[in-house]
Parts: C-alpha cells; structure tokens; sequence
C-alpha cells in the first residue's frame, strides 16, 4: 500500500505486511503462524519520518480432533525509527522584525532528534467453527509490552500500554445469508474507543 496526501506540504505513506501458516507434520492438527510489516511514514514540512519493522509468530493448539476449536498464542517484536529534520522548523528567535529568517540561529539546542526503540506486543485468541456456516471467537491483545521511549528530548516520554479485546463470530440467518456481528475494545493510558459492528454475508 502507498498512500500521498497534499503536494505541498506532502504526508507519504508505505506499507508492506504478509502472513501465513504452516501445518507441520510433527504438531499434526496444530497450526504455526508467521509474518511481517513494513512502515515507513514521512509527515508534513518537518519530514517527521517514522520507519517500522515487525515479525511476528503464533501457534494456534488444536481443542478437539475436527480441526475447529482453536486457542492461539502470539507474539509480535519490532523496532521502529523516528527522525525529525530541524533545519525546517522556524523559531521566535530568527523573526528580523518583518519575516521569519531561517538564515539567523534559532537559539535552540536540540541534543538529539532521531530516535530508535524495540516494540513488543502478545496476544491470546480463541476460535471454534462448528459447522460451515457458524462460527465464534475471542481474545486478547497487549502492545506495547515494554513501554517503549518515543520522545525525542525527553527519556520519560512512553509510550502506553495498549490493551484491546475483541470477539465476533458468524450465523446463519437464512440458506444464503449470514450475519458476522463484531465487536472490538481498546484502551491506552487515559483514551478508550469501542467499535461495534456486523457485516452482511451472502453465500454462494
């Protein structure tokens, strides 16, 4: 995915992510699970660049011998990259009494502003499928494990831990029809957001 808004003033963004499972003969009916993400993000005038790099892996314990009642383990480490260029910031200090010179000094004294952190996020989830057409699930997220430091002048700047639960499944309404209620809930530090929803499936 690339995305670019407003040509003068550009906010750019690229993403790159892939998963997928693997059934090894050695854990018959259980279920591995690998992937990655690739971010890197570039905002407005400053060029605030935000790079990120994620692997991740579960492994997804067969209940029963049908192959449709699962409870799954994640985990998920990264490490991201933010970097500000300060040569396109303007201060009060470099006002010459009619304009904004960036030819004068700023006065400011910015030690460093690029910043490198290690992310780890782990999660659980639960799924069972009894038949084709209906099916439930349910888990739990934790991101942010580590309280990772963002800030680029202060150490004391962490990030929150993130906690979001979710669950959901699918039921039949009618032959062709399906119903697949979701509902999500998070919530960092002071800030919570709760999405509730379904979608509409038409059976082929």
């Amino acid at each position: 995915m690339f995305r670019s808004l407003l040509r003068s003033t550009p906010f750019t963004t690229l993403a790159l992510s892939t998963d997928f499972s693997m059934n090894w003969p050695m854990i018959q009916d259980d279920l591995v699970g690998l992937g990655f993400v690739f971010l890197r993000d570039k905002a407005g005038t400053t060029q605030l660049k935000n790079t990120q790099l994620h692997l991740a892996g579960a492994y997804s314990k067969s209940l029963n011998r049908s192959g449709n009642h699962f409870v799954s383990f994640g985990g998920q480490i990264g490490y991201a990259w933010r970097r500000l260029s300060i040569d396109r910031l303007l201060f009060d200090n470099q006002f010459d009494g009619q304009k904004l010179n960036p030819a004068l000094s700023s006065g400011e004294d910015f030690q460093e502003m690029e910043r490198g952190y290690i992310d780890l996020t782990a999660g659980i989830g639960w799924s069972f499928a009894p038949d084709r057409y209906t099916n439930y699930y349910a888990g739990f997220a934790l991101a942010h494990l580590n309280r990772p430091a963002v800030g680029f002048l202060d150490e004391e700047e962490s990030l929150y831990r993130k906690k979001t639960f979710y669950a959901g499944g699918e039921f039949r309404l009618t032959y062709r029809l399906s119903i697949m209620p979701q509902a999500v809930y998070m919530v960092q530090g002071p800030s919570r957001a709760v999405n509730v929803g379904a979608l509409l499936k038409v059976n082929m």
